[in-house]
């Protein structure tokens, strides 16, 4: 069985033009620190999803920019959702059927009906997704123009898959050392992979401590183009 890990996950618009390139650590604040700012003339949306007969779920994440964080759930929820977002047109679509056990929960931006989209506009945007550490999660996370971090922490003793499928911009995962993982690289010249600490078996990569792990992310990452980096939390 799959369990939730806690994960952070921070979008910000890029522009292959004219990167930003600002250290990671100012341009990937966290929703915390974004919540100290005043934000004038903002909008923003909230949700509380109980945990009742749920036994799984699946999130669907299509996200155009700004900053998205998951989170752990301390509270007793399936999902405690808050979404910022600059202009009412800009307000994001959630669907859930609360009637299914196995249920997908879909957070999705609105699709850009604009020739030119205002990436200062969308760095503006933040969503935050908590989510229940009761019952096993898949995560499909899809962005469009931007940077990412996904950071996974904390006990982990079972298996899991995480799908990412990204446009143009620079994505950076970090592991706990006592994480197994394994990688179906699609990366190309345009769009390369970078793995620190993995072995190659045939078209596969595998974390060194893979074999001995109790716990594994099976990762699949497709990008247009830009660069993935996968490394470790306690180098």
């Amino acid at each position: 069985m799959r369990k939730f890990l806690p994960i952070a996950f921070i979008l910000c618009p890029l522009l292959l033009a004219s990167c930003d390139d600002r250290p990671s650590e100012n341009r990937a604040s966290s929703f915390a620190e974004r919540d100290k700012r005043e934000s004038k003339g903002a909008f923003s949306e909230s949700r509380q999803i109980q945990l009742t007969n749920q036994t799984a779920l699946r999130l669907d994440v299509e996200y155009n920019g700004g900053h998205l964080t998951i989170e752990r759930d301390e509270a007793g929820l399936l999902a405690d959702i808050k979404l910022e977002f600059d202009r009412e047109e800009n307000r994001p679509d959630i669907d859930f059927d609360s009637s299914s056990s196995s249920p997908t929960l879909r957070i999705r931006s609105p699709r850009q009906h604009e020739h030119s989209v205002s990436f200062d506009q969308l760095r503006d945007n933040g969503w935050r997704i908590k989510l229940s550490p009761k019952i096993p999660i898949d995560f499909h996370i899809n962005g469009g123009v931007g940077a990412s971090k996904l950071s996974f922490d904390g006990e982990w003793k079972n298996d899991a898959r995480v799908d990412m499928n990204l446009g143009v911009g620079k994505n950076t995962i970090l592991l706990a050392r006592h994480i197994g993982a394994k990688v179906q690289p699609a990366g190309s010249f345009l769009s390369p992979i970078r793995l620190r600490g993995f072995d190659k078996r045939g078209s596969v990569r595998y974390s060194e401590n893979y074999d001995q792990a109790a716990g594994h992310l099976d990762f699949d990452i497709k990008m247009g183009v830009g660069h993935t980096e996968i490394d470790w939390l306690d180098k």
